[in-house]
């Protein structure tokens, strides 16, 4: 097939909305580093990075959707 030369992930999920269950009150506070960065990221890019090997450069855009969360 070829070289790979560019691979694209998106990811999204509905858990770590602005309104949370009680159930994730551990996902809320700042210092426990329990973001979707940390936990999604950290799973999906190990699969990728697995399946085609690690990038020679990265690059990503972040926006906090939700800078206050109600449990």
């Amino acid at each position: 097939m070829g070289e790979l030369r560019s691979v694209r992930l998106h990811v999204s999920t509905n858990d770590f909305r602005a309104t949370r269950s009680a159930a994730l009150r551990w996902t809320a506070p700042i210092e426990y580093f329990s973001s979707v960065i940390a936990i999604y990221a950290g799973h999906f890019l190990d699969m990728l990075f697995a399946a085609v090997g690690w990038p020679a450069s990265l690059s990503s855009i972040v926006v906090s959707q939700f800078p206050l969360v109600t449990l």
